[in-house]
Formats: C-alpha cells, structure tokens, sequence
C-alpha cells in the first residue's frame, strides 16, 4: 500500500505545482509578454484552458519526479532544481524549434525565457509538495481506499496531460 502513497504523493504534488506554475505562472508569463508590447491582454475561456492544461501536463510530471528523486542527489530543493532542469532540457528541444504560438508569437524570445524559468521552477516547486505531502498525508495503511480512490481520479486527467506531453515532441518542425 506505500506504493498507493507514493503514486498519489506524485499525481497530488505535480497537480498542485502544475496548476500554480504552469498554470497561473504561464499566464502571468502570457501577461509579461503582451504588457511588454503595449498589448491589452484579456481574460478568456482561454485562461481557464491554461489553468486546467498546467495542470494535466503537471500530473504526470509529478508522478515522474516521485520515481526520479530518489536517483538525484542532494536535498529536496536541488533535486527539484536538477529535476527542473533537466524537464527543461527534454521539453525545450521541441519547444525551443517549433515557431511560437499564442501570446509567444508578440515576443518569441521573451516567451521562450520565460518558459524557461517556469519549466525550472515546476521542478523547484514539486520538490516542495513533495516533501509536504511526505509529511501530512497520512499512512495509506489506514485509508487505502481513499488512496486508491484520490489516485483514480488524478489518473485520468494525467493521462491528458501525458498525450499532451507526447503531442508536444510529435510536433518537432522538420524544416
């Protein structure tokens, strides 16, 4: 039953650090690149979209960061400072190739920096619910069922998030 733990520590953890860094961070980063511009940027049904895509792509990502961090060395915020890296250096191949999109497309290499920083804070950031979670959430020998229930239901949107993920290196331009 540590096993349910662990997998929902992950799913939890990359949720929360999904939605607050690639969710409300990458529409603060949207906001920095259309202020930088002189832009008046608004609040769509597309903000929400960002929100909720943080999220699904952060879950799976938690989940790969609990069976990483056991292999990468030092306390939890280098781990989480190496795991962000090296998030960085495997999505940024595809991102840092394909020509920008949405608000990125005003200024391409402000988007990109601020991506960036984002993709390295997620690790910082997961790294650190972790380590609450660790903490607070209770042993899974008592509440296996909850576990297993909570660890259901956040599969299902890291699924999303992991074909978006898998979408994102499908698109490499071959140009």
């Amino acid at each position: 039953m540590m096993h349910v733990r662990s997998i929902l520590i992950g799913l939890l953890s990359g949720a929360v650090a999904g939605l607050v860094i690639g969710g409300i961070g990458g529409r603060i980063a949207m906001r920095i690149v259309t202020d930088s511009l002189g832009k008046f940027p608004e609040f769509t049904v597309a903000t929400l979209a960002v929100l909720l895509i943080g999220t699904w792509v952060g879950i799976p990502s938690g989940l790969l960061f609990t069976a990483a961090r056991r292999y990468l060395p030092g306390p939890w915020f280098l781990k989480g400072l190496f795991f962000g890296i090296a998030f960085l250096l495997i999505l940024g191949g595809p991102f840092f190739l394909r020509p920008p999109t949405g608000e990125f497309v005003l200024s391409p290499v402000l988007g990109k920096v601020l991506f960036a920083i984002l993709v390295v804070l997620y690790g910082i950031v997961v790294a650190a619910v972790v380590q609450i979670l660790e903490r607070y959430l209770p042993d899974a020998d008592k509440y296996h069922v909850a576990m297993l229930v909570g660890a259901a239901l956040l599969a299902i949107p890291g699924l999303l998030g992991l074909v978006g993920l898998l979408q994102t290196f499908l698109q490499i331009p071959t140009d």
